[in-house]
């Protein structure tokens, strides 16, 4: 496999979740197989493994002073090589979010969205994808639409869903924590704690699981995690906060409920699945693609008529202890097959995809 040498584009190069994460466990890999890693951002933790400059302002500048083989761009920061697109598009993304608004606040935000700060950023977007140089990756079929929808070569869009850490989301390593976390939320051994993990209530619909858990009767709990805390708690509800170490959580958890209206590839639901819980994700939720309905768990609508009640069937199905079980052991095997080495083979394969089609066009 040939070496590289790659300038990453990435507004903040951080340790512990999300974009940021893993951008920074990706440059890591690659540095230790022996690639030249640059990475131009706005801030970042303090590493040595390789060339971190922060400056987003002089991106043109560190372009040329690097001179790297390939240059990946971890959004839509700058024109590059690559494009990650780890949240879909602005626009496809506006056109799933306005269904979490019904009413007067559904023409507002129709308006609202109507706005130059996002006619902007989709305009931008939209011609970074019609770059017909660039190439796309994205983590589910979902964004991939969206990037063909604005304009990307369809044959330059790849698609490679999420991976987790198997070996620190596991159900046998967390159990130790399970009772201490679920004395600490208030949670009974006869209690079924289904979680649900957010800090865009509205976007990932908690409306939705308010309505159920309010007249939910039986041993069924949710324990809602998050920065913001949802203004309709009721007595099924528990509000756990922020929390850092998403591992404990799940050990005290026996199900996740992941009803949004939109996102990309929801990690947080392949990590639950990777502490052997069952999932209930809706159909727009990006990881939906790989949850293997009935088997794993379910996958949903929150948008047909009855959706409601259709949630509630499913739900109610997870209080027996057999099913959570069986599903369980299924969602684990799912999460199984996304560990993190294959993706970083798949990617290197791709770097050297892309960089003979840029030789190619020279």
């Amino acid at each position: 496999m040939p070496k590289y040498s790659l300038l990453f584009f990435i507004d903040h190069l951080k340790r512990g979740s999300g974009l940021e994460n893993s951008a920074m466990n990706l440059c890591l890999a690659l540095n230790e197989r022996g690639h030249e890693v640059h990475v131009c951002c706005n801030s970042a933790d303090s590493l040595e493994e390789w060339a971190v400059h922060q400056d987003m302002g002089r991106v043109d500048e560190i372009i040329e002073l690097v001179n790297a083989d390939l240059t990946i761009d971890w959004g839509f920061f700058h024109e590059a090589d690559l494009h990650r697109m780890g949240q879909g598009t602005h626009r496809g993304y506006m056109e799933l979010y306005i269904d979490a608004f019904s009413g007067i606040m559904r023409k507002i935000k129709v308006v609202d969205f109507k706005r130059p700060k996002h006619q902007d950023k989709i305009r931008e977007q939209e011609k970074m994808l019609r770059n017909r140089n660039a190439f796309f990756m994205t983590n589910s079929e979902q964004s991939s639409d969206m990037a063909i929808a604005g304009g990307a070569n369809r044959r330059r869009v790849k698609t490679y869903h999420q991976t987790v850490d198997l070996s620190h989301f596991d159900k046998i390593r967390i159990a130790k924590y399970r009772n201490e976390m679920r004395e600490k939320f208030g949670i009974a051994e006869t209690d079924v704690l289904f979680l649900y993990v957010a800090h865009n209530l509205k976007l990932k619909n908690i409306a939705l699981l308010e309505t159920l858990f309010e007249s939910m009767n039986g041993p069924a709990k949710l324990l809602v995690v998050g920065k913001r805390k949802p203004d309709e708690m009721n007595k099924n509800m528990i509000y756990a906060g922020a929390q850092s170490d998403m591992a404990k959580i799940y050990a005290a958890g026996d199900a996740l409920l992941h009803p949004t209206f939109f996102d990309s590839c929801a990690n947080v639901v392949l990590e639950a699945m990777s502490c052997s819980m069952p999932v209930i994700v809706s159909d727009t939720a990006g990881i939906n693609e790989i949850v293997r309905d009935t088997k794993d768990g379910w996958v949903l609508s929150v948008r047909d008529d009855g959706h409601t009640d259709k949630w509630r069937k499913q739900i109610t199905e997870l209080l027996d202890a057999d099913t959570r079980a069986a599903m369980g052991a299924s969602a684990r095997e799912t999460a199984e097959t996304r560990d993190f080495k294959s993706f970083v083979d798949w990617f290197e394969n791709y770097l050297d995809e892309i960089h003979t089609a840029k030789k190619g066009s020279v």
